[in-house]
């Protein structure tokens, strides 16, 4: 998405032999969505224009953005916006159990505060349809005593594990 907003074309830097700088480009981006760029343009008419054919962002993998990734999410969905036209409609998708990038200073503290940022109702995706019990009873146990989950009390220890896949459906649903 940085790279639309931006207007850099990967195919372009890789004919000169450049390497994108993505980091740069992420804030570049949110400068841009943010009104602050060097022409002075109005802020409402900036996002207008960069988002114009957008209405809703999806982030899957929320566990594992970083403060960069945050900003430019948060720039894109208009989180700081007075009106609500400029904001778009937010979904993210993520597991706190599953944060794996903390080494590249990823923050499972972003999906924590998510739904203070957006006002957002969570929902825990939490019945596995895809493994084994076996496999759903030792990751339960394997991932029981850690600490600060955010699932905690809101499954069935019997269908229920924090694997990718994970889907809560009614009763009777045997999709």
């Amino acid at each position: 998405m940085a790279l639309r907003l931006t207007g850099v074309s990967l195919a372009k830097l890789g004919e000169t032999g450049q390497e994108p700088d993505f980091e740069a480009l992420i804030g570049r981006a949110v400068d841009l969505l943010e009104g602050r760029v060097e022409d002075g343009a109005d802020l409402d008419e900036l996002r207008d224009r960069l988002l114009r054919s957008y209405r809703y962002i999806l982030v899957d993998e929320y566990q594992d953005i970083d403060a960069r990734q945050y900003a430019l999410v948060s720039a894109l969905a208009g989180r700081t916006a007075k009106e609500g036209d400029t904001r778009l409609s937010i979904m993210a998708v993520g597991d706190d159990d599953q944060n794996i990038y903390a080494f590249r200073k990823t923050s499972v503290g972003f999906i924590r505060r998510f739904t203070e940022d957006y006002h957002a109702e969570p929902v825990y995706l939490v019945e596995n349809y895809r493994s084994t019990q076996h496999i759903i009873s030792a990751a339960n146990e394997i991932i029981a005593p850690a600490p600060g989950r955010m699932k905690i009390g809101s499954s069935d220890p019997d269908r229920s594990c924090a694997t990718p896949g994970a889907v809560r459906r009614p009763l009777g649903d045997a999709r």
